[in-house]
Parts: C-alpha cells; sequence; structure tokens
C-alpha cells in the first residue's frame, strides 16, 4: 500500500499530508550553504551532483533508532521522493514496504482484456511473490528472536516479541497466498470487465497492505 509522509512546507511550496507510518518528515528548503569551494558542499544522492547555493533541495534523517536520526540524506528537488522502503533503517520493515511498493506498481501496470483472460493468473502470481517477501521479512524477526535467546542463553520480552511478530508476519504470508479471485461472467451483461478487474486488483491490496507489524 501506498504510503504518506509528512512534506514541510518552505515559502509555500508544499502542504503537509499526514504521516499515517512513523516515516521521518522530508523537508522542502533552498540551499544556503557556503560556497562548495569553501568546503559546503552538498550532494544529491539521487544523481550524485552537488546542490549549489540558491538550488531548491529535500532533505530527510531517518531514524537509527527511537529518538535519534541517522544522517542527512539530500536530493535536488525535482528528483522523486524517497519510497517509504528507503526511509526506515529497518531491514523487516523495509522488505514489507518494498513488497507493498511493487505490488503497487505492479497492479498500476495492469491492463484488463475485454474477456478478463489471464488476469487472475497474473494476480495469483503477484500473491504468491509477495507471500515470499512477507515470509523473507518473518524468517529475519525469527533470527533476530533466537540471536536474543542465544546472546542471554534465556528469552526475553523483546525475543517473545520478536517471535510473535515472526508468527503473525508467517500467518499473513499465508493470507496473501491463499487470497482467491472471482471468475469473470462474460454473460453478466451488468458487469463491466474492468469494473471486475479492478475488484480482483482490490482484493490483492486488501491483503498485501494489512500487515501485522
Amino acid at each position: 500500500m501506498a504510503r504518506t509522509y509528512h512534506v514541510a512546507s518552505y515559502r509555500g511550496k508544499r502542504k503537509c499530508q499526514v504521516d499515517t507510518c512513523g516515516l521521518p518528515r522530508i523537508e522542502h528548503t533552498i540551499n544556503n550553504v557556503p560556497h562548495p569551494y569553501d568546503g559546503g558542499t552538498i550532494q544529491c544522492e539521487f544523481c550524485h551532483k552537488a546542490i549549489l547555493p540558491g538550488m531548491a533541495y529535500k532533505w530527510c534523517a531517518p531514524r537509527v533508532h527511537s529518538g535519534v536520526s541517522g544522517r542527512k540524506r539530500s536530493r535536488h528537488e525535482e528528483h522523486p521522493n524517497w519510497k517509504p522502503s528507503e526511509l526506515t533503517s529497518s531491514e523487516v520493515l523495509s522488505t514489507i514496504y518494498a513488497m507493498q511498493e511493487d505490488v503497487d506498481a505492479t497492479l498500476a501496470g495492469i491492463v484488463v482484456d475485454d474477456d478478463g483472460e489471464g488476469l487472475i493468473d497474473e494476480l495469483e502470481a503477484i500473491a504468491t511473490n509477495a507471500a515470499e517477501e512477507i515470509r523473507s521479512a518473518a524468517t529475519l524477526r525469527q533470527e533476530a528472536s533466537e540471536a536474543i535467546e542465544e546472546g542471554f542463553q534465556h528469552p526475553t520480552e523483546m525475543s517473545d516479541q520478536l517471535a510473535s511478530d515472526a508468527e503473525e508476519l508467517e500467518a499473513w504470508a499465508d493470507e496473501v497466498e491463499g487470497v482467491t479471485f472471482e471468475e469473470y461472467d462474460t454473460d453478466d451483461e451488468g458487469l463491466d470487465a474492468d469494473d471486475w478487474g479492478q475488484q480482483q486488483m482490490d482484493a490483492v491490496r486488501d491483503f498485501t497492505s494489512s500487515s501485522p507489524i
């Protein structure tokens, strides 16, 4: 599922959107650092070119853990915003966000034929791939839980929580992989192929957007 995140407004350029997933703010401003020859270079991580004084740019500082921000990351204003998967330091959340981004991008590119031919096979493949990514995230959580237990030589509250997360992710993967679709009835004159196709794609979106963690 596409995630929204804060977009701060400088010079009246942008309004602020609601942050629904705890991702860091993306600030939009104008570069007023000293001339790069004075040691004030800001580099764009997208094109790897300098952001010179007077240029519009955006930056963010994803948290490395609770209450602590990581290094400042900058891009020229005209480049794409960071995706949610790029704005978290958690490998597990990055895996989940990337899966959701891939699902959204793939669904957006689907064209439904007049007879609905091939759509269900395509959606089942999308769901299967999504489930595999979710299981990868579950494995990371389980490995983290086992590492803590090995270090302390006994279970802890954190290891139990991570193990619980892994179980919930595995259950979510099963749900995503088990999503069912309705066959298109070409004899139903009241059902348009595009509308039917959208309903089936919405089913994939609903299942893949409902992360338990």
